[in-house]
C-alpha cells in the first residue's frame, strides 16, 4: 500500500470516528501530499454544532468530501455562512441539496 493511501485512510478514519461522536476539535491542518476525495457512503447524520470551522468546509465542500447520503445536518449560522460565503458558493450546492433535515443553533422566525 502506497504510503498516501495509508494517510489518506488513517485521516478518512479520523474523521469518520470523530464524526461520530461529535467532538471534532480545532482545525484542520492539510498536508500537500494527501490528495483526494474522502467519501462516507453511510453518513446519514453529520452534527458540527460543536465542530471548528474548517469541519464544517472539509465535509460540506465537495471538492473534499463526499456524503452521498447525507440527509441530516447540524450546523452553526455562521459556520454555514462563511463555508458558503455567504450562501453562494457552487461548491457546497450539491451536499446540502440531498438534506432532508436542516438543524442550527438560532432560531428564524
Amino acid at each position: 500500500m502506497p504510503v498516501t493511501s495509508l494517510f489518506n485512510n488513517c485521516i478518512q478514519t479520523y474523521l469518520y470516528v470523530a464524526g461520530i461522536l461529535g467532538q471534532i476539535p480545532g482545525g484542520i491542518n492539510t498536508s500537500p501530499g494527501l490528495k483526494g476525495l474522502i467519501t462516507f457512503p453511510h453518513r446519514i447524520l453529520l452534527n458540527l454544532l460543536e465542530a471548528h470551522v474548517d469541519y464544517a468546509e472539509q465535509f460540506l465542500v465537495d471538492k473534499n468530501t463526499q456524503l452521498p447520503c447525507l440527509f441530516d445536518l447540524y450546523i452553526k449560522y455562521e459556520s454555514l455562512e462563511m463555508v458558503t460565503n455567504n450562501f453562494i458558493n457552487d461548491a457546497t450546492r450539491l451536499t446540502c441539496t440531498q438534506l432532508k433535515r436542516f438543524y442550527m443553533d438560532i432560531l428564524f422566525v
